[in-house]
Parts: structure tokens; C-alpha cells; sequence
């Protein structure tokens, strides 16, 4: 009996730590995937002296931003199916 008891306590502890890999390499590659995102190189439009100026230029845009005297759009409108 007492080493049914074992065992399973055993499995038992051995599936949680193999649910804990899982879960540790499933957050690694979500920031995987949210890397890869920023590096996207972004849209740029018009020139502009300020971010609100952006928006004429790039109206398909969520997120525009004046970098350096040029809009970058960030984050681009992409219409549901």
C-alpha cells in the first residue's frame, strides 16, 4: 500500500513539473512573438512637426507617431473579415 502511495505521489510531482515547463516555454514564446512584432519596420507617411499631424497622413493608422520630422505609422487598422 505504501508503495502505491509513493508512486503516485511521484507521477504526480513529476506532471507538475512537466506542466511547469510547458506553461515557462509557452510564456518564451510569447515574448518570442511580441519581439518579432517590434521589429517590424514601420509605415512611414508625410512629414510632420507633431504627433496629432500624423493622423492626416496616415488615416489607416491606430497608433501614428513624428519621429525625427516624419510620421511612422506604429500601429496599422486592419478592417475585421
Amino acid at each position: 500500500m505504501e508503495k502505491t502511495v509513493s508512486r503516485k505521489v511521484v507521477v504526480l510531482a513529476i506532471l507538475l513539473s512537466l506542466s511547469c515547463l510547458c506553461i515557462a516555454k509557452a510564456s518564451k514564446g510569447e515574448e518570442k512573438t511580441s519581439g518579432e512584432l517590434r521589429d517590424v519596420t514601420p509605415q512611414r507617411g508625410g512629414p510632420c512637426s507633431y504627433d496629432n499631424l500624423c493622423h492626416n497622413h496616415c488615416p489607416g493608422c491606430k497608433i501614428t507617431q513624428c519621429v525625427n520630422g516624419e510620421c511612422v505609422c506604429l500601429i496599422c487598422y486592419t478592417p475585421p473579415l
